[in-house]
């Protein structure tokens, strides 16, 4: 859905919203959160003790808008999730992970759970002072969230087996599991671009004076561009972008369409605001943008009926004409 704050537009997944509660229930959500924030912040909470209480976290704060505000005013729930995630990504501090896969992908199931939460946080709280003195307070917690973001999740390497019949069993297991991984990382890509995108909007006020003077987008793209990992999260945005124009022919779903807008957005603020990342883009991709990322392909996967498809066209637009 498309959403206006003073005059810029924002599109986005809409989560259902309910502002006006009774006193009576804001209290009983102000108490459930203060619960779930208690029990994970227990010592030596495992990752299967944590998960579950994410999980509610999150279809809480999807179902009471009240519950995005209290996360943001009390700032050390997500400086907590923020670090959790610093644990597991882009690699595991546990050891055994490396050589354990379904160790493995129980962290990074874990890890988009934290990630989606956080998505959930930033949308429809542009508004809330808090969240900004929360982002402004610990810039080091930003400033890691912004390299997990942008890095490739470690995966573990398939250990050697010697016995005939072992090798046979463990290759299908191993298979299982490489397949399972592939799609957690998939997963995690696409969500961490939707949080990168809610990050570079808080940015982007910032630097149309409509937040905090603390905040500019060419802050943060100078940031991302003395990343490392910056280089391989922008060429995986630039292969999804061509294979999800040329792969089919199928209509974009929603969801897809969304994420569509949400990397194109990524890639304007590159082209626009980072002269390393523009130049690394334009000469690395030119022929991509030549022969697979333009407008005919878009207009067969995206359907005129979605209200997303008129912006989503002009930022293309606007992303060509970067790159010529």
């Amino acid at each position: 859905v498309k959403e206006e704050k003073n005059g810029l537009a924002f599109w986005r997944i809409k989560e259902p919203r309910s502002l006006n509660e009774s006193p009576l229930r804001s209290e009983e959500k102000i108490k459930h959160f203060s619960q779930l924030k208690s029990e994970l912040f227990l010592k030596d909470n495992s990752l299967r003790r944590i998960l579950p209480l994410i999980m509610e976290l999150k279809v809480a704060a999807q179902k009471n808008f009240i519950l995005k505000r209290l996360f943001w005013k009390t700032s050390d729930l997500f400086y907590f999730l923020v670090n959790k995630l610093h644990e597991y990504l882009p690699e595991s501090r546990d050891k055994n992970a490396l050589q354990n896969q379904s160790q493995r992908i129980d962290e990074l199931v874990a890890c988009i759970e934290i990630i989606q939460t956080l998505v959930l946080m930033f949308r429809e709280t542009e508004t809330e002072s808090s969240r900004l003195n929360t982002l402004a307070a610990k810039k080091g917690t930003l400033f890691n969230l912004l390299v997990i973001l942008i890095s490739e999740p470690q995966i573990p390497k398939s250990c050697p087996v010697f016995d005939i019949q072992l090798v046979a069993d463990s290759a299908l297991v191993r298979m299982s599991f490489d397949a399972e991984l592939q799609k957690l990382i998939l997963e995690y890509t696409n969500t961490a671009t939707a949080l990168l995108y809610e990050i570079l909007l808080v940015f982007q006020q910032g630097n149309l004076g409509l937040g905090s003077t603390k905040f500019a987008i060419s802050w943060m793209m100078s940031f991302l561009q003395s990343c490392p990992p910056i280089i391989t999260f922008v060429a995986s945005i630039v292969k999804q972008v061509v294979r999800g124009l040329s792969a089919s022919f199928q209509l974009l779903t929603p969801c897809q369409a969304v994420l569509l807008y949400q990397q194109f957005y990524i890639l304007k603020s590159c082209l626009r605001h980072s002269r390393t990342l523009a130049e690394y883009i334009k000469n690395n991709y030119r022929e991509e943008f030549r022969y697979f990322i333009h407008m005919p392909a878009l207009q067969k996967r995206l359907p005129l009926c979605y209200p997303i498809t008129q912006p989503t066209t002009q930022l293309f637009h606007e992303v060509l004409k970067l790159v010529e």
